[in-house]
């Protein structure tokens, strides 16, 4: 911890050196189950979330992101008026 602010560091990402320690769901089955594909699985979430963190997203706010894209411009507010899609920024 730097700067001893123990309670501020809650918000963080939690990681394990490097990785992101949610990347441990697709780490722990393949390595009870060592096969390549299994592998070539972590490797490629491994890719998934450093494209994400590149982008400056952590991955709760990129599965925000993907779903407001799918979901559109405009939004459904009754079944007669749209109204415009909001953006409250990069989460």
């Amino acid at each position: 911890m730097d700067g001893g602010h123990g309670w501020r560091d809650s918000m963080r990402p939690v990681r394990l050196g490097p990785f992101d320690a949610r990347l441990l769901a697709f780490a722990l089955p393949a390595a009870f189950f060592l096969r390549w594909w299994t592998v070539s699985i972590v490797v490629l979430a491994w890719l998934a979330f450093r494209a994400v963190e590149a982008r400056g997203y952590r991955p709760p706010a990129a599965v925000r992101a993907l779903r407001a894209v799918m979901a559109g411009g405009r939004r459904a507010v009754h079944r007669r008026r749209l109204r415009r899609a909001l953006d409250y920024g990069r989460g």
